[in-house]
């Protein structure tokens, strides 16, 4: 990440290829799990997820134990509940 950040074009480019085959699968994930078809909404969740597991990843790495945190673990709960999926739903249906 560092090498493409610091203008290894080559490499940049392998990883938004990454990124945007990333986002297909959220878009897939999304599309199935909460019932939102493609479109702006879905694609800015799966965006959204994406840079949230990144995050994650990252202060994994670091050894910041941020999902061990309860209220980290009942937000990460609520994204993945019905309610989240009926809720985003109804959004999708007002724009």
């Amino acid at each position: 990440l560092h090498e493409a950040v610091g203008g290894n074009t080559e490499l940049a480019e392998k990883l938004n290829e990454k990124y945007r085959a990333w986002f297909k699968g959220f878009e897939d994930m999304i599309e199935i799990y909460y019932g939102i078809e493609k479109g702006p909404l879905n694609r800015g969740i799966a965006v959204f997820i994406d840079a949230m597991v990144d995050g994650f990843a990252l202060m994994e790495l670091l050894g910041i134990k941020t999902v061990e945190q309860p209220e980290v673990k009942q937000i990460i709960s609520y994204i993945l509940s019905e309610e989240f999926g009926k809720n985003l739903q109804s959004f999708s249906s007002q724009n």
